[in-house]
């Protein structure tokens, strides 16, 4: 297999049936035997009978389709697919986003290139029409612990698994599991230049005023204090350096 091929790309559905099937194949494009896990979170919509026929209908790709009982939400739908998760390499995939052309390769060529625990990409923020909010660029000299955003970033599974590390169920999921991820990598490689798009939903906690978006930070701030002995704020002030 080629490396592109050893990524695991996990995508929540709730009512993704406009969006998923695009998105499946975008991939497929570019790696034809990279694995694909989806995880159903209850969706109301046409949502599974879709993956069900396309799964049918391409019994050659590595697809496999989780499906919750009950609407749980996107942190457990993300937290299903990690426990399910095979692989070398995990890629956060909404699937409402979409990838640049060349996104798989310059992932892959990095992985092969230096094999770290996480590889963090530059991502544009795009509003439902696809036009650019913001680039979500890398500082000069970029540092894991500061880039708490999940998209267009891999992660190298074994870290996840050994550490039994999981998406916790609070405001910037996202920004919270990084924390628990930074705290037991030991390499991390940058691609400074956007390479994935991130559908900025207005309802979403990303999308939200900036009174919210606040109180949010707060919250995510009283928890890492909680979390983080001291030893671990030395390691961040060390590396930053």
């Amino acid at each position: 297999k080629k490396e592109k091929d050893k990524i695991l790309f996990v995508i929540p559905a709730y009512n993704e049936a406009e969006n998923i099937e695009k998105v499946i194949k975008e991939i497929k494009k570019d790696a034809p035997f990279a694995d694909i896990l989806v995880i159903n979170d209850c969706s109301k919509d046409n949502t599974v009978n879709m993956m069900e026929n396309y799964i049918e209908q391409h019994k050659e790709t590595s697809i496999q389709l989780v499906c919750h009982e009950q609407n749980k939400g996107i942190i457990a739908a993300r937290n299903t697919a990690l426990s399910h998760a095979k692989g070398i390499y995990c890629y956060m995939h909404d699937a409402d986003d979409w990838m640049d052309d060349d996104c798989l390769e310059t992932l892959a060529l990095e992985a092969q290139k230096n094999y770290p625990d996480r590889i963090i990409a530059e991502f544009r923020d795009v509003d439902v029409k696809g036009k650019v909010q913001q680039v979500r660029n890398l500082p000069r000299n970029p540092n894991h612990w500061l880039y708490p955003m999940h998209d267009g970033c891999l992660y190298k599974r074994s870290v996840i698994s050994d550490n039994h590390i999981q998406y916790e169920d609070r405001s910037w999921d996202d920004l919270t599991f990084n924390f628990l991820f930074s705290c037991k990598l030991k390499t991390a490689s940058y691609i400074q230049k956007p390479i994935h798009n991130y559908y900025v939903n207005p309802d979403s906690e990303s999308g939200s005023n900036t009174t919210r978006k606040n109180t949010n930070i707060q919250k995510v701030s009283e928890y890492m204090k909680r979390c983080s002995p001291s030893l671990i704020i030395r390691k961040i002030q060390l590396e930053t350096i």
